[in-house]
């Protein structure tokens, strides 16, 4: 496993690595099989080290829900936070007016709390693209951040950012069990070939449409916690299975053709575009926590991400 405080690139998985599971549900009716004490994922092989065709991101991880277009924005949450809650209400309302914020003085007195406080929470906001602060002018709101849908640069529960775009949103657990990982994967985790790890296939769908399958991989020992809920959130099966939070995830995206067994899983025509993520879950003392290999449906829901261009 890795030492603390380095991690180095993974690259996404080839296109025979992403048949992995796929072809293991399709064949298997939605079940992993057993073999002994662990379940195995069937795989078929593929390359040692697939091309990348996509461009690498760090993004921290924040799990409160709270509007799309804001969520993310502040480490701990907005709903643990009153004052943090109230300000991104007068963020909004001067988004949508089109209209600077009031003054730090102006601000800390309507949120009962002190300037440095107030300071504090902007340069957060300003950090994630929501507004920006211009010396002896004012504080001004990116008005556009309002319309953003699932960014990129943000990590957060698809159900929860299906939800807020307007969609009701539904998960299946398509398989789930204990593996060993192939030599790909576990150098992309930093632990030896054949290491255990439990393996999550789900799909979301979006009124009762499928969008998304992600496969998830989380290097364990199975005596931590043998039957684990394979429908927590991998941020929750992470604490459970290594006892250990999400500091940031690194992601790489590609745009695609469909395998037909993501056709077939998504409910897809021939040919058809998908969007495909591959996130590697790193740890604050840089621990390789987990694998997650998500393919998009694309055209229901935007997908994007704010840049701040220096000054």
């Amino acid at each position: 496993m890795a030492a603390a405080g380095r991690t180095r690139s993974v690259r996404p998985p080839s296109t025979a690595q992403r048949r992995t599971a796929l072809i293991g549900i399709l064949s298997s009716g939605g079940r992993v099989g057993c073999s002994g004490r662990h379940a195995s994922v069937a795989h078929t092989g593929g390359d040692a080290a697939g091309p990348s065709g996509g461009r690498a991101t760090v993004r921290p991880v924040y799990n409160d829900p709270v509007p799309r277009s804001l969520r993310a924005c502040f480490e701990g949450g907005c709903s643990v936070n009153t004052s943090r809650a109230r300000l991104l209400e007068l963020w909004r309302a001067a988004a949508e007016a089109g209209t600077p914020l009031p003054s730090e003085a102006t601000l800390a007195a309507e949120l009962g709390v002190s300037r440095p406080t107030v300071r504090e929470e902007l340069i957060r906001l300003e950090s994630h693209g929501m507004l920006t602060r211009l010396p002896s002018a004012g504080t001004f709101p990116n008005r556009f951040a309002l319309d953003m849908g699932l960014r990129l640069d943000q990590s957060y529960e698809f159900s929860d950012m299906l939800r807020e775009a307007g969609y009701e949103p539904s998960m299946e657990v398509l398989s789930a069990g204990w593996g060993e990982l192939d030599a790909v994967r576990a150098a992309r985790l930093d632990v030896r070939p054949g290491t255990a790890a439990f393996v999550t296939v789900k799909r979301w769908s979006a009124n009762g449409q499928p969008v998304m399958v992600a496969v998830d991989h989380i290097p364990a020992s199975p005596s931590r916690s043998p039957e684990p809920d394979a429908s927590a959130t991998v941020f929750e099966l992470v604490r459970e299975l290594r006892g250990s939070t999400v500091e940031w995830e690194l992601s790489f995206v590609e745009a695609r053709l469909a395998e037909d067994e993501e056709r077939e899983l998504l409910g897809l025509p021939d040919p058809s575009s998908v969007l495909q993520v591959t996130m590697t879950g790193i740890s604050v003392l840089g621990v390789k926590l987990y694998l997650a290999e998500e393919t998009h449906r694309q055209g229901v829901v935007p997908y994007g991400l704010i840049r701040t261009v220096p000054r």
